[in-house]
């Protein structure tokens, strides 16, 4: 079994892998927010803001015009009602290259009445790349369409009609489907 000294130093490159940004928190009922520095840095376009309390408009200083309007009010909205915040947009980083993260996390009532949030970014620009969607073989490019599917699926849940519930439940059963017949192909063998 690892150490937790050994565990701990693997997973610096680990997060560096998965395209880890840095982490947030968010108290909605003051507005205040608290960046680490990875998301000072590429978010706020500020590491000195790392551990500052801050206003979420100075927090997302680098949030892309195009996206703006948009990611706001969803954010806001989440503030109001509570869940899971899932979005992928651009920013402009320090350097002005456009870089596209995943804010992932979560806003929760607290037992006080507080609201909360905590999330982390990561960055996908990767995955937003005509090259890198091209060297991609067929069963990754299902699993990644079906992994927004499920996102997507969980949001629906709570605030969907019947009839997009119905559509994202058949768009998952068909996207299931194809990666069996890949299955299928590769090794040659019937589906049963």
């Amino acid at each position: 079994m690892p150490s937790l000294k050994r565990s701990a130093r693997s997973l610096a490159p680990a997060l560096d892998a998965a395209g880890f940004v840095g982490t947030w928190d968010w108290s909605v009922t003051t507005g205040q927010v608290v960046l680490d520095q990875g998301s000072a840095k590429i978010v706020a376009g500020d590491p000195a803001l790392a551990g500052q309390i801050i206003d979420l408009d100075t927090a997302l200083v680098r949030l892309h015009p195009d996206d703006h309007g948009w990611v706001m009010p969803k954010i806001e909205q989440m503030g109001r009602t509570c869940g899971t915040i899932l979005a992928e947009y651009r920013v402009r980083a320090p350097n002005e290259d456009v870089r596209w993260l995943l804010d992932r996390g979560r806003v929760t009532r607290r037992p006080d009445g507080t609201v909360h949030g905590q999330g982390i970014w990561l960055d996908v620009t990767d995955l937003h790349q005509d090259d890198a969607l091209e060297d991609l073989g067929p069963e990754h490019l299902i699993e990644m369409a079906a992994t927004h599917c499920l996102n997507a699926r969980e949001l629906l849940q709570r605030s969907g009609t019947p009839m997009t519930r119905l559509l994202i439940d058949m768009l998952l059963l068909e996207l299931g489907r194809g990666a069996a017949e890949h299955v299928q192909r590769l090794e040659g063998s019937p589906l049963h």
